[in-house]
């Protein structure tokens, strides 16, 4: 799995002969996910003046790792504004590796309502899973701070006068 560093558990190669191994990529090395990435060992023998030395090759193959998602949906009170569900994708090294990928597009709305599915995605690319899920965002109906309603029309001396109506938000 992708994340993984190459270990005595990959790099394994034995021999009857007592000598050292060489072996490219080295232990510690992580490889990027994909199938069949090779592996090769030099094989050189303490006696050399007896024992030839030897090389091998074989392939390992990698599978993609899943990142962690946490996407987070709203509660607000409509404003007019555009409201979108936050969140991120982390790899292998935990917090401090966030991912791109993560669209959370979905979940924008301007419009009051309940949204209990909004969808989003994250793409892997070459060395994670893609994953999707939903989230459930909701935009309440805002209430009015002041409201100041006068009749429409009242009469002045016999004259007919307009009265403005003011809302304020």
């Amino acid at each position: 799995v992708y994340g993984t560093a190459l270990t005595a558990t990959q790099l394994n190669a034995t021999s009857g002969t007592p000598g050292s191994f060489v072996y490219t990529p080295a232990a510690g090395v992580v490889l990027g996910a994909g199938n069949g990435q090779a592996l090769h060992v030099d094989f050189t023998p303490t006696d050399t003046a007896n024992y030839n030395g030897a090389s091998a090759n074989a392939s390992i193959d990698v599978a993609k790792a899943n990142a962690s998602c946490s996407v987070t949906g709203y509660n607000v009170t409509y404003n007019g504004a555009a409201h979108t569900a936050t969140g991120s994708c982390t790899g292998i090294g935990g917090a401090g590796d966030v991912l791109a990928g993560l669209n959370l597009a979905g979940t924008t709305h301007t419009a009051i309502g309940d949204y209990p599915n909004d969808p989003w995605v994250f793409t892997g690319g070459a060395n994670y899973n893609d994953q999707n899920g939903t989230v459930a965002d909701t935009i309440v109906q805002a209430e009015c701070n002041s409201l100041a309603i006068a009749t429409g029309i009242q009469t002045l001396r016999n004259q007919e006068v307009t009265v403005p109506v003011t809302v304020d938000n």
